[in-house]
């Protein structure tokens, strides 16, 4: 059965995904980065991003079980 996720970019991953925000179906085993790959979402940003779900830092082959969000996160630099 699938549910939904709320998928967010911050920042520069904004412009390599193609959105701000966007909500999907997904199911419970699927990972962050096979659906990425399923709903055809650039996956550059695997590269660089961090990616959490339910605002935890997790790994892009972590499945997102009863996840409501999935946030992808770029390197920060600041001074």
């Amino acid at each position: 059965m699938s549910r939904k996720i709320q998928i967010v970019a911050w920042a520069q991953a904004k412009k390599d995904v193609g959105f701000e925000s966007m909500d999907a179906d997904f199911l419970p085993q699927e990972t962050p980065l096979a659906l990425f790959k399923r709903l055809e979402i650039p996956t550059k940003v695997v590269d660089y991003c961090r990616v959490a779900i339910d605002m935890e830092f997790s790994d892009w082959n972590t499945p997102l079980n009863e996840a409501n969000e999935l946030a992808i996160i770029p390197p920060v630099s600041g001074g």
